[in-house]
């Protein structure tokens, strides 16, 4: 038995449906065709009537086999969370070496750790976006920049020439390691337990991982000026 019987699943008819299950009430929708009416055959769609939920609480598009995703339905598959750690010095020197002839250094570095994780619990959003088993992904990062510059500058005067040398080398370095991870079956599609160790994945191809790189530069430079007063 059902409290309401709505005849016809075009918009109308599926957004009377939903109303009546937000009020607690059984539903039963007959639908000789697709559901959807003629909404399925429109070549824009402005408003959508919302996302259902299947006995199990997984999210499907009201319109089986529409092209279209149901944004509302995808929005309530996006689950995203990221963390960011930043750090940042820098020191620096000069020394005078003997008169007209000067050394300078600086050091600076930039060091960062960042991870992100994302799941997506099973539903379907339109036939041809569907995730058929949960999935969560976890990606931690590791960066350090490195700058080091050193100048070697000369001057002297002779007469009415003035002479200046500046010598000069700079290096950067950039090291990063990255690893991710995938796993499918969650045990539980909950956002605190949305985590790799808290999978089923037994089955081969079930889980997957990859790696980093590693990167380096480094430059060498000189100039002469000369002036005359």
């Amino acid at each position: 038995m059902y409290d309401i019987i709505v005849v016809g699943a075009g918009p109308a008819g599926l957004t009377a449906a939903l109303y009546a299950l937000r009020a607690d009430k059984t539903v039963l929708v007959l639908e000789k065709s697709t559901f959807g009416g003629q909404i399925t055959f429109s070549p824009q769609i402005e408003n959508y009537p919302g996302y259902v939920k299947d006995d199990e609480g997984r999210i499907y598009n009201v319109i089986e086999n529409q092209e279209i995703v149901n944004p509302v339905a995808m929005m309530q598959t996006l689950n995203n969370n990221k963390d960011w750690d930043k750090f940042v010095g820098s020191v620096w020197g000069e020394l005078e070496v003997f008169e007209n002839l000067t050394f300078k250094t600086s050091l600076s570095t930039d060091m960062a750790f960042w991870g992100e994780r994302n799941w997506f619990p099973v539903s379907y959003l339109c036939y041809m976006v569907k995730t058929e088993k949960s999935r969560v992904e976890q990606t931690m990062n590791r960066g350090v920049k490195l700058l080091w510059e050193n100048t070697l500058s000369y001057k002297r005067s002779i007469d009415k020439h003035n002479f200046a040398v500046l010598l000069g080398t700079s290096m950067e370095r950039y090291d990063s390691k990255k690893v991710k991870g995938t796993a499918l079956n969650l045990w539980a599609e909950d956002d605190h337990k949305a985590w790799i160790d808290f999978t089923n994945s037994a089955s081969p191809g079930d889980q997957h991982s990859e790696g980093g790189a590693t990167e380096h530069r480094m430059a060498i430079w000189c100039r002469i000026l000369i002036s005359k007063n």
